[in-house]
């Protein structure tokens, strides 16, 4: 158990620690979720003893639940602001802007047609998850540009604090190329950025 608690742990800090330096992912939050994996690499006792069959991580018990409830705050927050920006005309749908989410829907009808040729039936309650996760990965796709214009903020220099989040493909490229810098800001990046300007 020990063995697989390291495996588990050094498991969830390999996939988190690349989001966090791309700034999709805070530092805490790597630490915390790899020490979960690493304290409890399975439920001491299952909850429901017939459904768990087979033990599988916890950490996939934290996820789950936490990572819904972020997508639904997340619908909850963005489909009103893209609702009043379509009303207003403001988002044009190019070929370009609507084809990943074509290729999705796509998928995911060929997906669900694979499902209904299955010999067994599935729970109602998996298939609305399972749906529901695939509309909202289209809502994001096709609107990821304006939600994260949405949240860029133009601010000065001066004001840049360690593990901002730079929004580089606004920033002037060769600065950006000269520098080195990379989406979370670190103290060196922050030095190298006043320097410049001065």
């Amino acid at each position: 158990t020990f063995t697989l608690a390291l495996i588990f742990g050094a498991i969830v800090f390999a996939l988190s620690f690349p989001l966090y330096k791309l700034g999709q992912l805070g530092g805490a939050d790597v630490y915390a979720l790899s020490s979960i994996a690493l304290a409890i690499p399975f439920l001491p006792k299952p909850l429901f003893a017939a459904a768990q069959q087979i033990p599988y991580p916890f950490i996939l018990s934290v996820l789950a639940p936490t990572g819904l409830a972020f997508i639904l705050h997340m619908l909850a927050r963005f489909i009103p602001y893209i609702s009043k920006k379509i009303a207003r005309s403001q988002i044009t749908f190019t070929v370009q802007k609507v084809a990943p989410a074509i290729l999705l829907l796509a998928a995911f009808a060929i997906f669900s047609y694979s499902l209904s040729q299955l010999p067994i039936v599935l729970p109602a309650a998996y298939l609305a998850i399972l749906s529901f996760l695939f509309l909202a990965l289209v809502f994001f796709s096709l609107f990821k540009d304006e939600i994260k214009e949405s949240m860029e903020e133009m601010v000065s220099v001066s004001s840049l604090q360690e593990e901002d989040v730079l929004a580089l493909e606004k920033m002037d490229s060769a600065l950006v190329k000269k520098l080195s810098l990379s989406p979370l800001l670190s103290a060196k990046s922050i030095a190298l950025l006043k320097k410049s300007k001065t």
